[in-house]
């Protein structure tokens, strides 16, 4: 046993003095290396400068002519130019098939009735002959007579029947679609030909007063999209759970679609309005409010507030505004703004 013990203890004690052994002759050659730092990942945009700089209290976006191609901005000239006042209301592309339905039994009803009319005026001649000759004692033509007299009350029967068939489709003509279009359809009606070939649509928009006779429509909120729509006259009903009167008018857009909300432009009579143009693409939205970009220096880009303004057909009319000294950006505005804000947007990794 004791032997047994002695065995082990040696054993010990020969693999301590061998690691010890190890370990001096590391120091002494330099083999033993520092632990190495821990590499920190850093954000590839830290290493990119700020392309913001503070001018005389505004700030400016410099971009070197590189980048302007590259973010695809454009720049143009400011204009004067002038627009009537317009109020926005909202309308739909109405479902047309009612109405033609009642417009092709209008007709088909009134060819019929004016052809019945036609035969029964005919019969009606023959009769007054035939009555004279009864008068004059000619006895031969009583049978044929009194055959045509009960023809002709057959015939006054189906005239009344088919004027009143033709009432009735008027009264519902005017019931449902209004007294404008159930007289256009009876006085006027190849100004409904492009909607019974398809080329038109049906709209339906509220006016708080009648409107003139050519409004705007467009399927979003940009009046640079919006289409002419003729107006043809008043609505039976309100659109919807508004107030306003409303009234129907066509357009000849192919990208409607029945039940589309439609944003409306109505023209008001008072007079013109002259301002700047800043075309659709050129105004940019931030927290809630329109503003658009000037280039003030070569590659340098200050944001203005749009201010006072009207729709205009191709845009927006800064009302009362003189034009910019600088050009105005056309196409890229959103790239600018997103570059002004840049470093304000918190990182994926930031607490």
């Amino acid at each position: 046993m004791m032997r047994l013990v002695l065995l082990i203890l040696g054993i010990a004690i020969g693999v301590g003095a061998t690691l010890w052994l190890e370990r001096e002759s590391k120091l002494e050659q330099g083999a033993e290396v520092a632990p190495a730092p821990a590499v920190t990942a850093e954000d590839d945009d830290d290493d990119v400068p700020s392309r913001v700089r503070r001018v005389e209290g505004a700030s400016r976006v410099v971009l070197t002519p590189g980048e302007i191609a590259a973010a695809d901005i454009v720049v143009a000239p400011g204009r004067m130019a002038r627009t009537a006042r317009e109020l926005q209301a909202w309308g739909r592309v109405a479902d047309p098939s009612g109405l033609l339905s009642l417009l092709r039994e209008l007709r088909a009803g009134r060819a019929s009735a004016s052809t019945q009319h036609g035969i029964t005026r005919a019969v009606e001649a023959r009769l007054d002959r035939l009555r004279g000759f009864s008068a004059r004692g000619e006895i031969v033509v009583s049978k044929e007579l009194a055959d045509l007299e009960v023809e002709y009350r057959r015939m006054l029967d189906t005239d009344a029947e088919r004027a009143a068939r033709v009432d009735a489709l008027r009264t519902a003509l005017r019931a449902e679609w209004g007294g404008a279009l159930a007289e256009l359809a009876l006085s006027d009606p190849a100004r409904l030909g492009a909607l019974e070939a398809g080329s038109a649509q049906l709209i339906e928009f509220t006016a708080g007063d009648t409107p003139p006779g050519t409004v705007f429509a467009a399927a979003g909120d940009e009046r640079a999209a919006a289409q002419p729509v003729a107006v043809l006259g008043p609505a039976p009903a309100v659109l919807g759970a508004g107030q306003s009167a409303s009234f129907f008018g066509l357009a000849q857009a192919p990208g409607f679609r029945v039940g589309m909300r439609l944003g409306v432009w109505i023209p008001q009579r008072d007079a013109t309005v002259e301002g700047v143009l800043l075309p659709a693409g050129a105004v940019v939205w931030h927290q809630g409010r329109p503003w658009y970009f000037v280039a003030v220096a070569p590659g340098g880009f200050e944001r203005r507030a749009v201010g006072s303004s009207l729709p205009h057909p191709e845009g927006t009319l800064l009302v009362g505004q003189r034009v910019p000294d600088g050009e105005v950006v056309v196409r890229g505005a959103q790239a600018l703004l997103a570059e002004e804000f840049r470093q304000q947007i918190p990182e994926e990794d930031d607490d």
